[in-house]
């Protein structure tokens, strides 16, 4: 199949290649080892994921190298675990509310008005400290993509 001249697709190429291109290659691969594409798709993890943990380029967790006549990029089973808890890390709890279905619910139907929702976000308008601290929390709900 001919390379990809898509855009989406040249950057992913960079930026594999900006991750992985100074990894170590060995002959021979482990078994144990997952390769980039399984990691992918089996484990959600991206390549963002690897570019904020951080890829360690001494050949003990990421290695490129061929197996059953495929070169590739292999990762340790528990170097992938780690940088798949640091990702649900960053996760917001599952029973937090987003604002978008505050604003359908509450601001549409009419039971408060328009921006009363936005109003909350960085500040609390019904506190009495100096410093009211807004309720909103910036990041990615667990179970979601």
């Amino acid at each position: 199949m001919a390379p990809s001249n898509r855009k989406n697709h040249l950057d992913e190429d960079q930026l594999k290649d900006d991750l992985f291109g100074n990894v170590k290659m060995f002959s021979q691969v482990p078994a144990a080892y997952v390769s980039l594409k399984e990691a992918e798709r089996e484990n959600g993890v991206c390549l963002m994921d690897f570019k904020k943990f951080g890829v360690p380029l001494d050949g003990s967790s990421v290695m490129r190298g061929k197996r059953n006549g495929h070169m590739g990029i292999y990762l340790e089973p528990g170097y992938l675990q780690d940088v798949r808890n640091y990702k649900t890390a960053d996760k917001i709890s599952a029973d937090y509310l987003s604002e978008k279905h505050l604003v359908r619910c509450l601001e549409r139907k009419n039971c408060f008005e328009k921006g009363w929702v936005k109003g909350y976000r960085e500040t609390d308008p019904d506190s009495t400290s100096a410093n009211p601290k807004g309720w909103a929390i910036w990041g990615q709900k667990e179970g979601q993509r």
